[in-house]
């Protein structure tokens, strides 16, 4: 079984080589890392020179987003699973032998999504995304405890479902991804931490832009709403449960920046779709901004 690693990067020169060790140290050997520089305009390319081979392949495009660099990296992909991993998180070397083993032993399924960890910059854990769920179908309607960092997708599936290239739809464009393809195939999970998320300032995700939030509310229950067999079987009441959960993220947000009105407008917001949002850690955590001086 081979295994295409695909690395969407974007002026992360200082961050990059740690990612591409990490995939060098696999105790697992049949793999191929794929980096799409997604029109970096650091030194990106001269740090990778030295690391390129048959193995390591690096494909430049004119900047488009995460999504477009993902879509291209799997156009190149010749493994027979594929793997995303962002160029400022890491895998652990047993990574792909752990989910090597995984997919052997029940019979190679479409999708699977491997446990893995968050800590800041300096080491410290965050948090773990370890499921007791033999499945994620159910959950990832609640919210995307997938992330994109440690799933793995038949390389058919990942070129029959992409990603959605929407620039402004950037930070959301993976979850719309798990929902359709876990609408139509289990959702796999393998309960052992097998990558990290590195959480630190320099992240996409952690600026808060009010607009741009409700941009991606109002185009990922668009797109869920026009897919017919996410319809189907969850109904609309799941596109109002997650819309729901999107405005708590952004009151989150809101709240962690300051803007504490517009903060408590959104939480309000995402109750009134889906009351369970009151009975959640991320309430306490928006009541816990607010309360902050």
């Amino acid at each position: 079984m081979k295994f295409s690693i695909i690395v969407p990067t974007y002026n992360r020169a200082h961050l990059i080589v740690e990612t591409l060790l990490s995939v060098k140290k696999q105790t697992y050997t049949n793999w191929e890392l794929i980096i799409v520089d997604d029109g970096s305009t650091d030194n990106t390319e001269d740090i990778l020179k030295e690391y390129l081979s048959e193995q390591i392949r690096y494909i430049r495009i004119s900047n488009g987003e995460r999504g477009r660099a993902r879509n291209t990296g799997v156009s190149y992909a010749s493994g027979d699973y594929v793997t995303f991993l962002d160029s400022d998180d890491r895998l652990y070397p047993e990574f792909l032998s752990s989910a090597s083993a995984f997919l052997i032993s029940n019979s190679l399924p479409e999708i699977l999504s491997v446990a893995f960890e968050i800590r800041d910059d300096k080491g410290k854990l965050l948090s773990r995304h370890v499921y007791a769920d033999k499945f994620l179908n159910k959950r990832i309607l609640h919210s995307n405890v997938m992330a994109c960092i440690g799933v793995v997708i038949r390389k058919d599936i990942a070129s029959g479902f992409t990603f959605h290239e929407d620039r402004g739809f950037m930070g959301v464009e993976d979850w719309l991804l798990w929902l359709r393809i876990g609408a139509r195939f289990s959702i796999y999970h393998l309960p052992v931490v097998g990558a990290v998320l590195l959480q630190h300032a320099g992240r996409s995700v952690m600026h808060y832009d009010e607009d741009a939030y409700l941009y991606r509310v109002s185009v990922l229950c668009t797109e869920l709403r026009k897919d017919f067999v996410f319809i189907q079987k969850f109904s609309d009441k799941a596109v109002e449960r997650i819309k729901g959960h999107m405005f708590t993220y952004t009151a989150l947000f809101a709240m962690a920046s300051k803007y504490r009105i517009s903060g408590l407008k959104y939480w309000i917001k995402g109750v009134f779709y889906s009351p369970g949002e009151v009975f959640t850690r991320r309430t306490l955590a928006i009541f816990k901004h607010m309360m902050l001086p």
